[in-house]
């Protein structure tokens, strides 16, 4: 009987050590979840930042920048056109917010700013601005613009030169 004992007693403490490792396991499992999640930092009531009236082919709009107070790195933008209601008004409003929440979810600005600037659609042209006189979007603008307020050098699209260059993009 003693041997029977032993042997059973051995069997279960081998199930409990188990059961803590499994447990252990899951807990390390749960852990390395949360770590690959990004969490949302927003920006606290009081922030710095930089408010601009601008116009871009006469649609005239606001700009404003905001800063990490800890960090003095981008933290938030909103853009708001003139015309109440229009498509162009949502479009530019979306953007900003989503620009905003990547943003505050870490997405470094340099990555953001170097993805988006130089896009070209309507309305493009000539703006108020001297340090940006002709830009080829309002999104263009508003990234070179934050841009300059974070100190990123923008670089300007690469020409094609080549022929086959060109077959790449077609």
């Amino acid at each position: 009987m003693e041997a029977a004992e032993r042997k059973r007693r051995r069997w279960l403490d081998r199930q409990r050590y188990l059961r803590r490792v499994r447990q252990s396991l899951a807990l390390q499992r749960a852990l390395a979840a949360a770590e690959a999640h990004p969490r949302r930092r927003p920006l606290p009531d009081e922030r710095c930042g930089l408010l601009r009236k601008f116009a871009v082919a006469g649609h005239e709009g606001y700009l404003t920048i905001n800063l990490r107070p800890e960090t003095d790195v981008l933290g938030e933008i909103f853009v708001t056109l003139g015309k109440q209601g229009g498509t162009l008004r949502g479009f530019v409003d979306a953007f900003a917010r989503v620009v905003s929440l990547a943003l505050q979810y870490g997405v470094p600005a340099e990555e953001l700013i170097n993805k988006l600037a130089w896009a070209r659609f309507e309305p493009f042209g000539y703006t108020d601005d001297p340090a940006l006189p002709r830009v080829n979007s309002i999104v263009d603008y508003v990234v070179r613009k934050m841009a300059q307020h974070a100190g990123i050098v923008v670089q300007p699209p690469r020409a094609i030169t080549h022929s086959c260059e060109l077959d790449e993009f077609l």
